[in-house]
């Protein structure tokens, strides 16, 4: 009798969430990003395919979902295939500011890292801008990632970004400055390009240049929040300096 009345209230309620539910915003990104102007003995760069889409349920609540994968390739049959998933519950004590909570995977090469964390967004006019600690877990190593963001639009085509990343683990401690400018081509496509300063620890530090294009969807045009993972941390892969 229990079970029957709980199949006929999800029933009941299933429509009712399938219409609170909504698709706000999301994005598919194609991107290139080299290590350059070091001392390395070799350089992996990086190829990836990104995507993040959020769903509301209501003004107040909403699910952001990260997958990428991600490619490190040096040349001479040395390559590294590496994968994420993301999610993200999402709250807005008002129009302008989100909070949110994450967790997901990282396998890189077959290895794999849990990571949880927190971060917090906020716009100002034109201005947006994000702060967030992700914990990353793999096996019996923990590391802190964690880092600030900005965007400012300056009409509907063009707009400017920074961002500064800092990753500590045990054994290594790095961090990463980058600038960036986005242009909009068209309402669903937007290319951009970054230049930045990789500090990768034991290996040495590196200038790195990125350039991507992505295809955006839904009334936001994107997600509310960045991705949280390593791999999207990582500019490049760097061996020991000469």
């Amino acid at each position: 009798m229990k079970t029957s009345l709980f199949a006929a209230a999800l029933v009941a309620l299933a429509p009712h969430a399938s219409s609170a539910a909504e698709l706000v915003g999301g994005s598919v990104t194609l991107s290139y990003s080299d290590l350059v102007n070091n001392d390395y003995y070799s350089a992996l760069a990086k190829r990836a395919v990104s995507g993040s889409a959020e769903v509301s349920f209501g003004p107040a609540f909403s699910v952001q979902g990260d997958l990428a994968y991600v490619n490190f390739n040096g040349g001479h049959n040395f390559e590294l295939d590496s994968n994420n998933v993301g999610l993200h519950a999402i709250y807005r004590p008002a129009s302008a500011t989100a909070l949110g909570a994450f967790w997901g995977r990282d396998t890189i090469n077959g290895s794999g890292s849990n990571y949880y964390g927190i971060e917090v967004g906020h716009s100002v006019g034109a201005f947006w801008g994000e702060a967030y600690f992700t914990r990353v877990d793999q096996r019996n190593t923990t590391g802190d990632l964690y880092g600030v963001s900005g965007r400012y639009t300056l009409n509907d085509r063009v707009s400017f970004n920074a961002a500064l990343d800092v990753f500590n683990v045990s054994y290594m401690n790095t961090n990463r400055a980058s600038i960036g400018v986005d242009y909009s081509v068209t309402d669903a496509l937007t290319l951009s390009g970054t230049i930045g300063h990789f500090d990768q620890g034991y290996a040495g530090p590196s200038d790195f240049i990125s350039v991507g294009a992505t295809f955006t969807f839904g009334p936001n045009k994107r997600a509310t929040f960045k991705q949280r993972d390593l791999l999207n941390y990582l500019p490049g892969l760097g061996g020991f300096a000469a």
